[in-house]
């Protein structure tokens, strides 16, 4: 099954923060992503396509279960060579 480009960059930022969620209780963490249709995502709280709002549920359910707050930001690609190659 294919998914959206938009799936497989958001699903590492799942993955982080149930890994570093209990570490960040009272933190302001902030994503960087070179996509920025994820940096929406993750500033907004909403997306249309069902299986991309289950990961968005699923971070917001950890970012209240630790406490702690989260953003996102646009990265260069440019600055992210290990993408590039």
């Amino acid at each position: 099954m294919k998914r959206a480009i938009e799936y497989n960059k958001l699903f590492p930022f799942v993955v982080t923060a149930y890994v570093w969620g209990p570490f960040w209780s009272s933190k302001r963490v902030n994503f960087l992503s070179d996509n920025s249709s994820v940096v929406e995502i993750l500033r907004s709280g909403t997306w249309r396509a069902p299986t991309i709002m289950s990961l968005v549920c699923y971070i917001c359910l950890l970012a209240a279960r630790h406490s702690f707050c989260s953003n996102a930001s646009p990265f260069s690609r440019k600055c992210n060579p290990i993408a590039n190659s």
